[in-house]
């Protein structure tokens, strides 16, 4: 999915077109009734439901379950940060999943979810999504369409029988007429449910993937311009580059500020740790290492922090190089050690990149 939001295209789109396409399909059988549309799933499931749901009509209910929440209270309950699909390259810079949940208005959806579910847990959840939601169905006289369910046991991550009959009682409520034999409790059918084996179905082998879409895409690249041979014709074109990758990396450009926290003196050089001040939103620690009569100045960071650079640092010095060590965003010290790459994922969706935030800091540094 990356590698497409790499090549400039949608890596939610696959998602989108094939749930679509899987609902032309269904609509196309003789005994589809094009008026009484449910979709529901659970996780991964639920998010597809509340993201085909909310953007294609023809779904004339859903039941969306444990998939999915506003970004708000993902950042608020750090279980719920999700995961590629569910925090796509700039979605929050046009909508969020309160929207989404809006969408649905006036079509009856049931958002569940579980007790003890270590994400999307119903707390966190369901208050900012329904705030959002019932304005949008009061303005059809509809509040009562949008309903939630609890599930209580066994209240993990499931979408196991109270679920399930939570499901049909919303279905029966609203897609019943008068003489249908609705059940509106789990009947058995352990005789009836497939193996894996039995429901696999062979895929061809020249099936697409995100990694053959992503190629196609980019092989069918602009090529960039050669630049110019004479020096005026390259600067331009340098200038001109350099804006263009400044757009795509997002570049945040920083007024700083320092803040020396500590000094030590060598015999042959001085030490300075700082605390960086970037604008209002960011802290960059920065050691500078420098000999008596310095000849050069180097920056030097690395992925696993800048202690892990000694040897370099130490061979600089030996030149007589003066050191600046750091540890820019996702570097070192500034590494998010607990659901770090998900963090990355937050920056994206808001419009931003950590790539345009680190060269941002180096370039403040």
């Amino acid at each position: 999915m990356n590698q497409l939001d790499l090549c400039g295209s949608s890596g939610l789109a696959p998602f989108y077109l094939a749930m679509t396409r899987s609902l032309d399909l269904l609509l196309s059988h003789p005994n589809a009734d094009s008026e009484r549309v449910a979709v529901t799933g659970m996780s991964g499931g639920g998010w597809q439901t509340i993201m085909l749901s909310a953007l294609d009509p023809r779904v004339t209910l859903c039941n969306p379950v444990a998939g999915y929440s506003a970004f708000q209270s993902r950042l608020m309950n750090w279980t719920e940060l999700g995961d590629s699909e569910q925090t796509p390259v700039d979605m929050a810079t046009i909508t969020d999943y309160t929207h989404l949940t809006a969408l649905l208005a006036p079509r009856p959806a049931l958002i569940t979810c579980n007790l003890k579910d270590r994400v999307f847990h119903p707390n966190a959840t369901l208050p900012i999504l329904f705030d959002a939601a019932r304005t949008a169905y009061a303005q059809y006289g509809k509040t009562d369409f949008i309903q939630q369910h609890i599930n209580a046991f066994p209240g993990t991550h499931n979408y196991e029988t109270d679920n399930r009959e939570a499901f049909y009682r919303f279905l029966a409520a609203h897609f019943a007429r008068p003489g249908d034999d609705w059940s509106l409790y789990e009947i058995e059918c352990a005789d009836e449910v497939k193996t894996a084996a039995e429901l696999e179905v062979a895929m061809p082998e020249n099936n697409s993937n995100f990694n053959t879409l992503a190629l196609e895409i980019f092989r069918q690249r602009p090529v960039p311009p050669v630049p110019p041979v004479d020096p005026g014709g390259r600067e331009e074109w340098q200038q001109a580059q350099r804006i263009q990758l400044r757009e795509q990396v997002a570049y945040q450009s920083y007024p700083v500020s320092d803040n020396l926290v500590q000094e030590t003196t060598g015999k042959s050089w001085i030490a300075k740790a700082f605390r960086l001040q970037m604008g209002d939103d960011w802290q960059v620690p920065v050691v500078e290492i420098s000999p008596k009569k310095p000849v050069a100045t180097r920056i030097v960071f690395a992925d696993e922090g800048r202690s892990s650079a000694v040897q370099t640092i130490r061979l600089l010095l030996k030149n007589q190089v003066r050191v600046l060590a750091v540890d820019p965003f996702y570097f070192g010290e500034c590494r998010i050690m607990n659901h770090g790459y998900k963090f990355s994922l937050m920056i994206n969706t808001v419009g931003k990149r950590s790539l345009g935030i680190q060269a941002g800091q180096l370039v403040a540094i």
